[in-house]
């Protein structure tokens, strides 16, 4: 039985199961008249649905009657919601209930009339929904034993898109083959071939339009109100495109563009699962590197996906069945393929107008950064892919060129902050002279480091070296797109990665790093990744960060696979030697490749931790990752101090990106990391330790809101190159300079001491601000200051990229 089949059987069961169980406008369980005398109600008359799709909102009248001795009120927190439970009576885990708040307060014996907001569960069932009434922190009133339980049966369906995106084209393309089947039966083969051809182009059409709706779906919102004329134009242009051909080519060129449309759209989804982004024109890019990718794709693949095909296998024997048949004798009139034509195109042109309309292509900015989460949302996805491309066209041909006062405007902002930047402080030039050594680690993250499972250290070296260290437990991950990549370019230039691709777009800008300034100083520089030198284009990005010599799979022995690479234990084993051998001074820099989503699987034999029941779980892995890490680590610095070569060496290590766990609710309960937001934004950090010879005097821990474009800077002020020289966005961490400056991420959101902002919308209203210090929401007004300071940061790191001017700016900057 193949996927289509038990979807549709599964549907058809919940409605006949709905029909025998659901007892309409009546109570299932009302049982005794309360006799709570506090908190009691009666729920009078109520219109909840017998039917809701997972995914929609529903808003339901009830009318309550206060038949308690309190008084309700929204001062004293009293409320309407519900709770969702499962058949047999337990609470369905996530479905919280919204609240809908008294639009007046209700003495005892009183009536109110208040409208809820429904939300139902998130997946498909049948279900007991609970009417009930609730003072917050307080009690829910249901919980009376003897109080009356106000429930309905409700069956809850899959999403809407669902049916839109398999459902339709699906259907269309069976009646269709149905119908041609019989038509040719009884009519001549010239209608029967027009009809056929017309059926499989409609289809065409309907199928592209249609399968989006599945990325809406993994995106988890609807279409907005541009994507209908987007729509409308893409349907106008496939049906104008398939017409102009001639009749032999119509059905199989139907059939391969809604086959290309459907294999986009699957790409998109996987992309989104991976990077919480869509594809844009230059991660296009990238796209090489998908077939080293085989395992993060089985992983992120669904059985629901093939839903996605499903319509194609329908349609192909109906395009075969078209191609043995007889093409007509006769052919529509020309008047009559002109005025099709016609109206095909004039359809095209109001869709694409009323996009023009509805998007902000007249008044963007000059740089790539495309907000594609918020575009895809308010266009679609075919809108945003013609947003991106014709952004992608005006940035490489029709770009306006940097005016001297604009670049005087960026000078004149970095000369500003250069006091943030400033190379003071009793640590600046401590390392003057000294080796460098910078460890990469994949996917680390902040809260890792102290962790203990069981009375077990999850990283017993680096939290022993991290009582030697300079540490900074507060440094928020500000990659986006690319991951990895935009890990090694923010940490390296101190620029907010906001292009779609930094490694692809922009690999051969002319970067100021600190590695630059080194080599400049006479130091040997050298880059090592246990990987292939073109994955992220690595081959080119690490000389545009001041690497002379790189260091690639080829350059070391075969050794055990771990994640995506050379297991860490193995490749700094064989780093460890080269290190000692290297000319000095020297600038080395390490990326470790064990830590890689989607943490599957670890090797039994390496595990050495007793992690009970996370035990084989994606978390449990990538804890044994951690712990494997942690080995190398420890034997690494163990080789490096007992050869002496500690003694003259600053070793900084530093995590590139969040592990994934958190933000897909992937991390157990038992470490309070939730996915909720504004929490998960928070504790979005990676760990950055810094050792000196003759730590001990130093070493300290900084808590201050910090961002890994601070990176740059703090190192290249401990080598006595005072950053305030240098086209940094980020600042010196170590001159004691306290700031108040957002640490702002590609995508808008931002966190300071005080407060938080996610980015939702396209102005500072539509945003959502948190006030930190006491963890709750506030007007988006009281984070103004801090919303322009951030949406500054991102024009000038778009400028920095677009136009090329770090260098420029630096010796613009140097006295």
């Amino acid at each position: 039985m193949d996927t289509s089949t038990r979807y549709l059987n599964r549907f058809a069961l919940l409605g006949l199961l709905a029909l025998v169980t659901l007892p309409v406008g009546a109570d299932v369980s009302k049982d005794g008249a309360g006799s709570s005398q506090n908190r009691a109600f009666e729920l009078v008359h109520d219109n909840t649905p017998r039917f809701l799709f997972v995914g929609w909102d529903k808003r339901v009248s009830l009318d309550l009657e206060n038949r308690g001795s309190l008084t309700w009120s929204r001062a004293e927190r009293f409320a309407v919601s519900y709770a969702w439970l499962t058949r047999a009576g337990e609470r369905v885990e996530g479905a919280r209930g919204d609240r809908a708040h008294l639009p007046h307060p209700v003495s005892p014996g009183q009536g109110v009339a208040v409208v809820a907001r429904l939300k139902p569960p998130g997946k498909a069932g049948i279900y007991v929904l609970r009417w009930d009434v609730v003072q917050e922190r307080v009690q829910w009133f249901s919980s009376a034993i003897d109080h009356p339980k106000f429930e309905r049966t409700v069956v809850v369906l899959p999403r809407l898109e669902y049916w839109l995106g398999f459902l339709l084209p699906t259907a269309l393309a069976g009646v269709a083959l149905f119908l041609v089947r019989r038509v040719r039966k009884k009519s001549p083969s010239t209608v029967a071939y027009g009809l056929a051809t017309f059926s499989v182009v409609i289809w065409s059409a309907v199928s592209i339009v249609a399968k989006p709706q599945f990325l809406y779906v993994a995106m988890g919102f609807k279409m907005g109100r541009g994507s209908l004329w987007m729509n409308l134009a893409v349907a106008a242009a496939v049906l104008l495109f398939v017409g102009l051909l001639a009749f032999r080519w119509r059905p199989p060129v139907a059939w391969l563009l809604a086959a290309a449309a459907t294999v986009m759209v699957w790409a998109n989804i996987l992309h989104f699962r991976f990077f919480r982004d869509v594809i844009t024109v230059t991660s296009l890019m990238a796209a090489g590197q998908a077939a080293q990718l085989g395992e993060v794709v089985g992983f992120l693949t669904r059985r629901t996906d093939l839903m996605l095909f499903v319509d194609l296998l329908v349609a192909l024997p109906l395009v075969g069945f078209i191609l043995r048949m007889a093409p007509p004798s006769r052919r529509p009139s020309r008047a009559w393929r002109l005025m099709v034509i016609l109206l095909l195109i004039a359809v095209v042109a109001v869709g694409m107008g009323k996009m023009w309309q509805l998007s902000d292509w007249t008044t963007r900015g000059r740089g790539p950064r495309v907000r594609t989460i918020r575009t895809v949302k308010r266009y679609g996805l075919y809108g945003f892919q013609a947003q991106d491309a014709m952004t992608q066209i005006r940035q490489r041909w029709f770009r306006p060129s940097l005016s001297e006062q604009e670049f005087s405007e960026i000078a004149q902002w970095f000369a500003d902050r250069s006091p943030q930047r400033a190379g003071e402080g009793a640590l600046f030039g401590a390392a003057t002279g000294m080796n460098f050594l910078a460890i990469q680690v994949e996917s680390a993250q902040q809260f890792i480091v102290g962790l203990e499972i069981d009375g077990q250290e999850i990283t017993p070296n680096l939290n022993r070296w991290q009582q030697r260290a300079i540490s900074f437990s507060r440094l928020q991950d500000q990659t986006g797109h690319g991951r990895s990549s935009a890990g090694e370019f923010v940490s390296w230039t101190s620029i907010v990665p906001v292009a779609s691709s930094v490694a692809h777009q922009y690999p051969s800008n002319n970067y100021s790093t600190l590695a630059h300034e080194l080599e400049r100083e006479g130091y040997h520089t050298l880059s090592a990744v246990p990987f292939n030198r073109s994955f992220w284009n690595r081959h080119q990005t690490y000389p545009a960060y001041g690497f002379a010599t790189g260091l690639f799979t080829k350059d070391f022995d075969r050794g055990q696979k771990i994640g995506w690479g050379l297991g860490d234990v193995d490749f700094f084993r064989q780093m460890a030697p080269r290190l000692l051998d290297l000319p000095r001074p020297f600038c080395a820099w390490m990326t470790t490749l064990s830590l890689h989503y989607p943490y599957e699987d670890f090797p039994v034999e390496l595990r050495m931790l007793d992690l009970g029941t996370i035990e084989d779980t994606p978390f449990g892995n990538y804890l044994h990752g951690m712990h494997y890490f942690d080995q190398a680590f420890g034997e690494l610095m163990g080789t490096l101090e007992a050869e002496g070569l500690l003694d003259s060496t600053v070793v900084a290590l530093w995590g590139d990106h969040d592990s994934g766990l958190v933000r897909r609710g992937s991390s157990p309960a038992a470490l309070e990391i939730s996915s909720n937001w504004p929490e998960f934004h928070i504790r979005d950090r990676v760990p950055f330790m810094i050792w000196l010879p003759d730590s001990e005097q130093v070493a300290k821990s900084i808590d201050a809101t910090a961002g890994q474009v601070d990176i740059a800077p703090t190192l290249m002020a401990l080598f006595g190159l005072d950053p305030a020289s240098f086209a940094f966005t980020g600042r010196n961490l170590l001159n004691g300079v306290v700031s108040t400056a957002p640490v702002v991420k590609p995508n808008g959101n931002w966190v300071s001491d005080s407060q938080m902002f996610l980015d939702t919308g396209d102005v500072l209203a539509q945003g959502a601000c948190w006030d930190l210090r006491r963890v709750r929401q506030i007007p988006p007004s009281r984070c103004r200051d801090g919303y322009l300071e951030a949406q500054l940061q991102l024009e000038i790191s778009e400028a920095l990229l677009v136009y090329d001017l770090q260098e420029r700016l630096s010796e613009w900057l140097s006295p």
